[in-house]
């Protein structure tokens, strides 16, 4: 099933369904035809209406391409479409029950105009009934127009389609925009999963693509992985467009992650804080260096430098080294006096800076 944004194949059909309803409002359009015609004109308006918002829901990135991805739409704009067994499903019930509603229409008592959408609607929904025939193409692709055999190739596939489609679609204007940017690329990673579920299901039943499109596919796909992460597309598209909004936020960083992790603050050497420790090691043990590190983990820091709250280890407990290094492993313990130093330290510490 390809439903990628390029696709222009039966967009007419979708701008008539969206706009149907509102081609009786214009005035005179109506008057000019008897008032049975008009009813039924206006129940297939009413029709192609409806057929248009469930369509819709099954396409958010034509959503966005459509710029209708706002108020009751809103929603649409951090989804990609779903191309798994489950969304081809969707597609086919949706045709059928389209062409189930068209069929309970006299098309002979439509007006003309009327009877030109009618037509040109049910095409499309029969040709996409006529897709179910086919695992390569579905409902959605006959019914959008035109598909592709294979889920990857040198024109198609997700990882093909998807950045430009954010870089120049997904506007970007606040950090909701920001925030439904992130949730696609993290849906970009669902529709790989699903592309290569298709290829192997092709592959398990003997289809494959000719050694050209493949080899050309596999050369593209290396360029990609070959592209470090931070001048991906995905990446500097919503960094540089963020920045452009004044929108505040690592963006950079967040949209190189595949979780929802947010990135930590670091903690800057205070002056306060670095003297009140030397001061305090190096009355005990005069003319004892000090200098600063950065632990990678082993410790709770993390959550309080994601609201802001910068945190500092200042460890005052000493021991022989490598006999007393016993943290997290066999035997794990300190040497009692150890503790106590610690104690004295802390207090000694927590006096300075207090003043």
């Amino acid at each position: 099933m390809n439903q990628e944004p390029s696709t222009r194949s039966r967009r007419d059909v979708l701008k008539l369904a969206v706009t149907a309803p509102a081609s009786y409002a214009i005035p005179g359009l109506a008057d000019a035809q008897s008032g049975a015609v008009q009813s039924d004109d206006a129940r297939l308006g009413k029709m192609l209406g409806d057929f248009a918002e469930e369509i819709l829901l099954l396409l958010p990135n034509q959503v966005t391409s459509l710029g209708l991805d706002t108020g009751v739409r809103a929603a649409a704009k951090s989804k990609l479409p779903d191309q798994s067994p489950a969304g081809d499903a969707r597609w086919a019930q949706q045709v059928t029950s389209m062409i189930g509603r068209l069929d309970k229409l006299d098309s002979a008592a439509l007006g003309p105009d009327a009877k030109i959408r009618y037509d040109s609607v049910r095409h499309a929904v029969t040709a996409g009934v006529a897709g179910e025939r086919f695992s390569f193409g579905g409902a959605a692709s006959g019914f959008m127009g035109g598909t592709a055999p294979y889920p990857v190739t040198q024109q198609d596939g997700a990882i093909l389609w998807a950045p430009e489609f954010l870089h120049s679609q997904h506007k970007i204007e606040n950090a909701g925009d920001a925030e439904a940017y992130l949730e696609r690329v993290s849906g970009l990673a669902r529709l790989l999963d699903q592309e290569t579920a298709r290829i192997q299901e092709q592959a398990g039943n003997g289809i494959a693509p000719s050694d050209a499109i493949a080899r050309t596919a596999l050369l593209q796909l290396q360029g990609y992985r070959m592209t470090p992460v931070a001048m991906q597309k995905l990446v500097t598209s919503i960094a540089g467009r963020a920045k452009a909004q004044a929108i505040a936020g690592d963006w950079s960083a967040r949209a190189t992650r595949n979780d929802k992790s947010v990135p930590s603050l670091e903690s800057p050497l205070r002056a306060d804080v670095v003297g009140a420790y030397t001061q305090v090691v190096q009355a005990r043990h005069p003319g004892m260096p000090v200098f600063p590190e950065m632990s990678t983990g082993a410790s709770d820091a993390r959550p309080f430098r994601v609201i802001g709250i910068p945190i500092y280890g200042v460890d005052g407990g000493w021991g022989i080294v490598p006999d007393d290094m016993r943290a997290h492993g066999r035997d794990e313990r300190i040497p009692v006096k150890a503790l106590d130093d610690d104690v004295d330290h802390w207090e000694a510490m927590l006096q300075k800076l207090a003043g």
